[in-house]
């Protein structure tokens, strides 16, 4: 279910400000480092700490992690703080706007239908 009605709720995006360097995580990358392709639909707290180890290791030499969202097994990107201290993105945002907003209507709508979600 999508909320429209709750207030604070906003659609918000940017676009990087110079390439990323993302570990491709949908590579096989897991397999080599002990962990199977299927650790990005692990329960959140398995993936967050695998997240935390991979930082660890080359967090400062990469931008973030390329990998498969857990609910709609597309592609999407986890960022690292190194896009703050390289900066990678504009201070504002490119478009900003609240759900309840007419201007968020179109990708409300296709991700509604895209997830099977009601629209409230």
């Amino acid at each position: 279910m999508i909320d429209r009605a709750d207030r604070g709720r906003t659609l918000v995006s940017w676009q990087p400000t110079r390439e990323l360097t993302l570990l491709d995580l949908t590579s096989n990358f897991p397999v080599l480092n002990g962990a199977a392709a299927s650790m990005m639909m692990d329960d959140k707290a398995h993936t967050q700490v695998w997240a935390k180890a991979i930082y660890e290791q080359v967090g400062t030499k990469i931008d973030g992690l390329w990998h498969l969202s857990s609910i709609t097994s597309e592609p999407m990107v986890t960022l690292f703080s190194r896009v703050e201290v390289q900066p990678a993105f504009n201070t504002y945002p490119d478009s900003r706007a609240a759900l309840a907003d007419a201007a968020a209507d179109v990708a409300v709508y296709l991700a509604a239908l895209k997830l099977n979600y009601d629209v409230l």
